[in-house]
């Protein structure tokens, strides 16, 4: 729980704040990865728990420490291992990969995602994210058609709507954002 809540906290922080907190933002992130490598240990086929450490791993690696990117690689390499069948298993080690421009195996991950159950909406956004934050418009335009011809639902059409303005420059975390 404590661990999510760092990862708002980070996100939630412009990056003035984020530069003047540094160090304690640092220490909480810290405590979290402590904690949980802990919930690991004892649970240590939880998804929820794997996809958190990894994003805490992240956040060292993009913010702190570059060698970071490797523990997420390894720890989210580990989920997928252990729950190959569910999409939210793939979702943040394709962020980690994007996160380091290895954008082709990034892009791997979710088509394999998305081919566990092409029904699922949540995996085709993902794919959809990439394309903007890859700055590939036209496949971006063409792909987010034929998600609002697929899945009509208000809650697709809201994020198709969100994600119309996403940057690759902007401020906000997308890749938290969205894959995790």
């Amino acid at each position: 729980f404590l661990a999510g809540e760092t990862v708002k906290l980070f996100f939630g922080l412009s990056l003035e704040q984020r530069a003047i907190l540094k160090d304690d933002l640092r220490r909480e992130i810290h405590l979290g990865v402590n904690g949980l490598e802990e919930s690991v240990a004892r649970a240590p086929n939880s998804l929820r728990v794997f996809n958190l450490l990894g994003l805490l791993y992240q956040l060292e690696g993009k913010y702190y420490d570059q060698n970071s990117y490797q523990k997420a690689e390894t720890v989210l390499r580990r989920s997928l291992h252990l729950n190959p069948q569910n999409q939210q298993a793939y979702w943040p080690l394709a962020a980690v990969l994007f996160d380091q421009d290895r954008r082709e195996e990034a892009l791997d991950l979710l088509d394999e995602a998305i081919a566990l159950n092409p029904d699922n909406a949540d995996s085709h956004l993902k794919k959809l994210v990439f394309y903007k934050l890859t700055g590939q418009e036209e496949t971006f335009t063409s792909y987010a058609t034929w998600i609002m011809e697929m899945f009509p639902t208000a809650s697709v059409q809201t994020s198709l709507r969100n994600f119309m303005s996403v940057s690759a420059t902007d401020e906000k975390d997308w890749l938290y954002t969205v894959f995790y």
